[in-house]
């Protein structure tokens, strides 16, 4: 026979389960309801801004695209912040602050970076409409800087000649590393018009050197708080992303990339009757939708009672019949 001791004790364990399982559902739940908050913030900010650009006002602020494009914010933006943290150990750097031991830790760590970027653009390309097309030589010496690159900070971290090497003349690694990224620099400039992969990878490069501005000892000092440097880097990226990144990224992913369609005016319609015009599709709402000309940047309203047919087509010779 179990005494009530006994039973309390046995008890014990199971409502002690069970309250930390409905903490932990608890804490996700809330740490989830955040996210989507914070990505809804930034994807609101992130179209307002585009919108902005073309002119336009946002349409829609329950439109599931916010809540994509606040994702996509996230994602291409912190996580090579994330790698930056990853690849810099900031301790270790405050303790060479006053060294040039300091400089030679900053000059290897950003030649990670960019070895780290040039991969990550690799599998982000396919959230990426590209139309570059670099000529052969820039693309030949963009790879083989990164070659080059790599195995620079990889002789000069990893090996212990290559250690040995940089504590006896550090300018050594200044000069390869900081020439080979300002040559990528330009190679990334330089690969003609249009968006490419090479475009991705410098975007995940200056969002990890910002990073590292901000919150880098050298730059905040030991007294100083990092909160301004750190607020100026999120409005920065706030401003840069939906103006040089989002227009790149195509609709089926949530991102602001123009779709081609050819619209035919009603009979009815106050604007070139029966005429066909090519534009760009923006947006669409029960008013009507937005586009831009094929020779324009901003976008204009067509009334929906002026639409007498849209065909979504890329190809210039199609038309309808």
């Amino acid at each position: 026979m179990v005494d009530g001791t006994e039973q309390s004790t046995l008890a014990e364990p199971e409502d002690f389960r069970k309250n930390s399982y409905s903490g932990t559902l608890d804490a996700l739940s809330k740490a989830a309801a955040v996210i989507l908050l914070c990505a809804y913030g930034a994807g609101y900010i992130t179209i307002s801004i585009y919108y902005s650009t073309l002119g336009m006002g946002l349409v829609n602020p329950l439109k599931p695209q916010i809540l994509a494009a606040g994702i996509l914010l996230i994602l291409l933006t912190f996580s090579p912040a994330w790698v930056t943290y990853q690849i810099f150990n900031l301790e270790e750097l405050r303790r060479s602050v006053e060294s040039w031991d300091y400089f030679t830790k900053l000059t290897i760590g950003a030649s990670e970076l960019l070895t780290a970027s040039a991969s990550l653009a690799i599998p982000a390309q396919i959230l990426f409409v590209t139309t570059a097309n670099p000529s052969k030589w820039n693309t030949t010496a963009y790879i083989s800087v990164i070659a080059v690159n790599t195995s620079a900070w990889l002789l000069l971290s990893k090996l212990r000649s290559g250690a040995e090497l940089t504590r006896r003349l550090p300018w050594v690694s200044w000069v390869v590393i900081n020439s080979g990224i300002l040559v990528w620099v330009s190679l990334c400039l330089g690969s003609g018009p249009g968006f490419s992969q090479r475009k991705i990878a410098l975007w995940f490069f200056a969002c990890g050197i910002l990073l590292l501005l901000t919150v880098s000892p050298n730059f905040t000092g030991p007294q100083r708080r990092d909160w301004p440097y750190q607020s100026l880097q999120v409005l920065v990226l706030l401003a840069a992303f939906p103006t040089y990144i989002y227009p790149h990224i195509p609709s089926k992913w949530g991102g602001g990339q123009p779709i081609d369609a050819i619209v035919t005016f009603s009979k009815d319609s106050v604007i070139q009757p029966l005429a066909s015009l090519r534009v760009r599709l923006i947006e669409e709402d029960d008013n009507g939708i937005y586009v831009i000309p094929t020779s324009g940047k901003k976008a204009t309203s067509i009334p929906k009672a002026s639409i007498g047919a849209i065909l979504f087509s890329e190809n210039p010779d199609d038309r309808l019949k």
